[in-house]
């Protein structure tokens, strides 16, 4: 998505490896590339926590997107994942409790992935956070969003850093969960995802799977899509930060065969 003359100004790119600019134990740092914004009207609070971004919207009770950076060094952490969930302490108005799923038929489904903050205690206690949670199918939850989480830390150990946003797609007239505090239960979900190779070539690629009942899981290349496509889908500009002529190239071209191989 092209950006306004004027941001340019504000951010001093270095087109060399990329990486997320920080190490195991060091907080979040909400000015890199993976961090998107909404091109449409839509509430949102910006929550920057340890070791990702939440755009919250306080209609929803969900994130319009969570965005992260995943590091190599990261994802060799060995700390336990299993967490509590919790309200947001930094939530304005009402904070989503772990009961307002009880009895919905649907999952407590993380966006930035609990495994993926094995580096840091801290992270992986506020990776429990509502804000990071959306009502997900079990079968989805359990299935290809799964199976896309595992995927994304092969990638990483490959490419040494991967910069990450995902969330839901919330369509009008949706389903909600919880009476009292209606949450939005969404149609479906977006990841995309941002790399830089060895040889300086960045490269994205996006997906979308549906948060439908009992349905099996494909292969993950059958979720895949361009950038560009998951743009026009969720109303997001992601990966605004980057050159235009290099955000152009990176959100049209899906290259099958550089994430899949063989495939």
């Amino acid at each position: 998505m092209k950006k306004p003359l004027f941001i340019l100004s504000l951010f001093l790119v270095t087109i060399g490896f990329a990486s997320c600019d920080m190490e195991p134990d060091t907080p979040n740092q909400p000015t890199s590339y993976e961090i998107p914004r909404l091109l449409e009207d839509r509430p949102e609070q910006i929550i920057n926590h340890f070791a990702y971004t939440v755009s919250y919207n306080p209609e929803w009770l969900i994130p319009n997107w969570v965005a992260y950076c995943l590091t190599k060094e990261e994802q060799e952490g060995d700390n336990e994942t299993k967490g509590t969930f919790k309200p947001d302490p930094l939530v304005n108005g009402y904070q989503v409790m772990t009961d307002d799923y009880k009895g919905s038929g649907y999952h407590r489904g993380h966006m930035a992935a609990a495994a993926d903050m094995k580096w840091s205690k801290q992270a992986i206690r506020e990776s429990y956070y509502m804000t990071n949670i959306c009502p997900q199918t079990p079968s989805l939850n359990n299935g290809c969003w799964l199976n896309l989480e595992r995927q994304v830390r092969t990638w990483v150990k490959e490419y040494d850093s991967i910069f990450i946003a995902c969330g839901p797609v919330v369509r009008d007239g949706h389903e909600t969960i919880c009476d009292e505090h209606p949450i939005a239960v969404p149609r479906a979900f977006f990841k995309v995802l941002l790399v830089q190779t060895r040889k300086h070539e960045w490269r994205g690629i996006g997906f979308i799977m549906y948060n439908e009942k009992n349905i099996e899981s494909q292969p993950l290349l059958s979720y895949a899509m361009s950038v560009d496509d998951v743009e026009r889908i969720t109303g997001i500009d992601f990966f605004y930060t980057l050159p235009d002529s290099i955000e152009e190239y990176v959100e049209k071209s899906f290259i099958r065969h550089f994430w899949f191989p063989g495939q």
